[in-house]
């Protein structure tokens, strides 16, 4: 089963990707984002910053993208019966909020 993404573009911000300006709201898939299960992972790598993001994938029913002016916002949504640890991480512009976070940028990973 595919896990879902769903990408919003701040009203204030002007993105470029692919040489095309995106606006609104979209699911990930018009711009080729998706979910990869490695193991007991969920990873992508979002395209605004270019930055990996692996989470864990028990439980994991979605994932929104948020991206304002100047910062990336990846959120890993869970079964409402999945309760687990949850926290944040930050690096190169993109914060994830989901169980387990990682992420990489540039060959540095941080983890919480």
């Amino acid at each position: 089963m595919a896990i879902p993404v769903f990408v919003s573009i701040a009203r204030n911000a002007t993105v470029q990707l692919q040489d095309k300006e995106v606006r609104g709201h979209f699911m990930g898939s018009e711009i080729q984002l998706a979910v990869e299960i490695k193991n007991d992972r969920a990873l992508l790598t979002e395209p605004f910053n270019g930055v990996l993001v692996s989470m864990a994938a028990k439980g994991l029913n979605a994932v929104n993208v948020i991206v304002d002016a100047d910062q990336v916002h990846v959120l890993g949504n869970y079964d409402p019966d999945h309760i687990t640890f949850r926290c944040c991480v930050s690096i190169c512009g993109t914060t994830a909020c989901c169980e387990s976070a990682c992420l990489t940028c540039n060959g540095t990973t941080v983890c919480c």
